[in-house]
């Protein structure tokens, strides 16, 4: 295997718990992995995935009680660089998925059963894992939307919006309705098949469901929280239903999920939920993925044959970070709103991989 000129190889630390990335991560080099346990594999990763929840992860947010330093990151892909003893289907240079903590660094022990083969290291198949298998997810096991409802999809052209925005309009034939932040955003959306998107700093979402859907949408994928959360209670119809799967706008400040407590209301002085739930027969869900782990590989090979067939589209932001040292960078412009689709680190200047919408 390749590592520095010393043996030894990058990745991130969390140092401090705190929901500012960069002053809790730190770069640190480590030796080579010396032996494998049985049935784990060592994997040279080529991406990771940013995720607005990697802000809650060190600030110690989803393990209470886990004290620094600890490793961090969930997703990456990369390819098997050596099998250890009881290992059955994975071989030397095979492209796999893999989701654990720890995704952050050059290198990674996974275990065998962890790792999800894919065709190629094609970095439009990292953004399956987290983002899209979240939205696949939840509309399947939670929201079951009906053929021909309406649906809305708040923060859609980011990492997971972006899948919800499409299966909720090729896999459930539901007119879909977006929010975002930019006209370039309105763009995309388009692109993707959101019959209705909404450039939020120029129309108000409340605004625009009372007059154009009167009656109410049926399924609404929220993770933004605060006011968007509000607008989406308000605008269910008979029946509806809210599935929250985050609440970006309250992860940096820490209101959003309590260590001890967990996730708090994702509305900061949110409308009147129990009569409008009630007067609505409506509903809201939380949904957080690792509750659904035994339903996780069949979803996740369906959406390897979607992108493979064509049937899926997984926008990956056009903006180029390289190296374990980039990823705080990554973070960062993750939380400033501006991407388009999933926010990628390369470990390692790509060769022929270009990150595409």
């Amino acid at each position: 295997m390749t590592h520095g000129a010393n043996g030894s190889f990058q990745k991130l630390v969390v140092h401090t718990l705190t929901s500012d990335f960069r002053a809790g991560t730190a770069v640190v080099s480590v030796n080579q992995v010396a032996s494998l346990a049985p049935n784990s594999v060592l994997v040279r990763n080529q991406f990771v995935g940013i995720n607005a929840s990697d802000i809650n992860f060190t600030a110690g947010k989803y393990q209470p009680g886990l004290t620094p330093p600890f490793d961090c990151g969930f997703e990456a892909l990369g390819e098997v660089v050596r099998v250890g003893d009881g290992v059955v289907g994975l071989r030397v240079g095979q492209p796999v998925l893999t989701s654990q903590y720890g995704a952050f660094a050059e290198f990674q022990v996974v275990p065998a059963s962890g790792c999800l083969p894919v065709p190629r290291l094609d970095v439009r198949f990292l953004p399956l894992r987290v983002s899209a298998l979240t939205a696949l997810v939840a509309l399947e096991e939670i929201a079951k939307p009906k053929r021909g409802g309406t649906a809305l999809v708040t923060a859609a052209a980011g990492g997971t919006g972006q899948f919800a925005v499409q299966l909720l309009k090729s896999k459930y034939g539901c007119t879909v309705i977006g929010t975002c932040s930019s006209d370039d955003k309105i763009t995309y959306l388009k692109s993707i098949g959101c019959d209705r998107a909404i450039n939020y700093k120029k129309e108000a979402l409340k605004d625009v469901l009372k007059r154009e859907y009167p009656k109410g949408v049926d399924i609404v994928y929220e993770s933004v929280g605060g006011a968007m959360f509000d607008d989406g209670v308000r605008g269910l119809a008979q029946g509806g239903k809210l599935i929250v799967i985050g609440s970006i706008v309250g992860y940096k400040d820490g209101s959003a999920w309590n260590a001890s407590k967990g996730p708090a209301p994702p509305a900061a002085s949110g409308p009147q939920l129990g009569p409008l739930l009630l007067t609505k027969g409506a509903s809201v869900h939380g949904f957080f993925l690792p509750h659904f782990n035994k339903t996780i590989p069949g979803h996740l090979r369906e959406l390897v044959r979607l992108l493979d067939q064509g049937q899926l589209v997984s926008g990956v932001d056009p903006r180029s970070f390289v190296g374990v040292g980039a990823i705080a960078d990554a973070v960062e412009y993750l939380h400033s709103g501006a991407n388009v689709g999933k926010v990628v680190v390369s470990l390692r200047p790509p060769t022929h991989q270009k990150a595409h919408l």
